[in-house]
């Protein structure tokens, strides 16, 4: 009995020389393959930041432009009513 707890684990030459070497390319490739994936994310949210971004400034370039055109008629139609050009009184001028 005691000598079976004393005996040693035989480990071939072979198996020594190769686990280093698998544990160390399975470390570098987890590791390249953890950057890959964080620099493609951050790529990834700064193209995102930059679509939000120019889609917003569209968008306020839009309503600045449509929201514009409302005082500018209610100006030429105070200007016509003031010249008395338009007859707030005749509905089919209105």
């Amino acid at each position: 009995m005691q000598n079976q707890l004393l005996k040693k684990p035989k480990f071939s030459l072979r198996s020594i020389l190769i686990v280093p070497f698998l544990v160390q390319i399975v470390a570098a490739v987890s590791i390249v393959g953890y950057l890959s994936y964080r620099n493609g994310q951050k790529a990834v949210d700064r193209l995102a930041k930059e679509l939000r971004s120019e889609v917003a400034n569209r968008i306020a370039k839009k309503l600045d432009h449509y929201l514009s055109s409302p005082p500018l008629i209610n100006r030429l139609n105070l200007q016509a009513v003031e010249i008395e050009e338009l007859d707030l009184t005749a509905t089919e001028a209105i």
